[in-house]
């Protein structure tokens, strides 16, 4: 049996073409909607003294142009590391959207509030450091039902009677 090159030829070359641009697309959808998320979680912020988030603009790449926004070969968001910046606002209930997000340190900051219960939905969140904030109420009760979960922290903030709550 004969191979007709004319004829599956072009038929694999739309597919390659199609299967880059669909795989584009979702890559730009995702950074996106991280882009949005983080967008947000900005606009929670009412100070920032020392201009950290100044590179969080709407044009910009979370993965590329964002300072301490980490991201993973698939180029997902992967970390936020804003630790020690003197961030003034309350946590963004969007954050939930970042489902590849690993690591959350925004220690030594004055958040405020609590932890949006929204946060259950970070399933492959391992690593919450959070100390030295002004986060208060309870200890949200999903913190226990986060199953990647291996480093917490949230030491030093005015949680009822258990404000020096940390699991190594």
């Amino acid at each position: 049996m004969r191979w007709n090159h004319q004829f599956h030829l072009p038929h694999a070359f739309v597919f390659l073409i199609f299967t880059l641009l669909v795989n584009t697309a979702t890559i730009t959808e995702s950074q996106a909607t991280a882009k949005e998320i983080l967008l947000q979680f900005k606009g929670n912020i009412t100070g920032d003294p020392y201009n950290r988030l100044d590179s969080w603009v709407s044009s910009g790449n979370p993965c590329v142009d964002f300072s301490d926004v980490f991201c993973n070969p698939a180029r997902l968001v992967d970390k936020i590391v804003l630790w020690n910046m003197s961030l003034v606002g309350v946590l963004a209930l969007a954050l939930s959207g970042l489902k590849s997000l690993r690591v959350l340190t925004l220690f030594s900051n004055k958040f405020e509030g609590n932890n949006p219960v929204k946060y259950v939905g970070l399933q492959t969140l391992w690593k919450i450091y959070v100390s030295s904030n002004a986060l208060s109420g309870s200890i949200p009760d999903f913190i226990g039902d986060l199953p990647s979960i291996r480093f917490l922290n949230l030491s030093k903030n005015a949680y009822g009677d258990q404000s020096n709550f940390l699991v190594p």
